[in-house]
């Protein structure tokens, strides 16, 4: 065979071909499908760079960087993770502003009921010191007008003094539980 310049053969199906014959025949179909050949090219680049995944976004904690998918995805899980904590604090908080409710509540309960028991016996010492005064005035004071009177003074007395006792004795208890 001739070599006509050629240094390097290669035989393909039968068929002889100079290196420099194959860069030339690869050259020539280039020239003539050359559309073709750069639909080629960027359909190779285009799933090139869809094959390896390039995509980035901005990040969520560093807005100066970019973040892939699975850094993405980390940090969502450390954000969420926080704003898991910042809840917990947060409901932490309600149940001891709760609570603190609850006890200035049962304050209020005791203090209004206090205050509703001592004009109840103001009242009522009221009455009976009327019912004296008026018997005394009319002179109709005797032992049978005045002792329903004084029983009366004497069972107020009495229940003022189990008053007394009662509450402080839910004192005793309070303080006894809050220690």
């Amino acid at each position: 065979m001739h070599t006509s310049g050629c240094e390097v053969r290669l035989t393909l199906n039968g068929k002889a071909w100079c290196k420099m014959d194959v860069v030339h025949s690869i050259g020539k179909w280039i020239d003539h499908n050359r559309y073709q050949f750069m639909a080629i090219i960027i359909f190779c680049l285009v799933g090139g760079w869809l094959l390896c995944g390039c995509v980035e976004t901005q990040s969520l904690l560093n807005p100066e960087t970019k973040v892939n998918d699975v850094e993405l995805q980390q940090e969502i899980a450390v954000i969420q993770g926080t704003i898991a904590e910042k809840e917990a604090a947060i409901n932490q908080a309600i149940s001891n502003l709760d609570a603190e409710v609850d006890k200035y509540n049962q304050k209020i309960e005791i203090a209004v009921e206090d205050l509703a028991k001592q004009a109840e016996m103001r009242q009522k010492v009221l009455e009976i010191a009327g019912s004296l005064g008026t018997a005394a005035l009319t002179g109709g004071a005797t032992a049978s007008t005045v002792l329903p009177s004084v029983i009366a003074f004497g069972s107020l007395l009495a229940a003022g003094g189990t008053i007394a006792d009662n509450r402080r004795k839910n004192l005793i208890i309070k303080q006894q539980k809050d220690a």
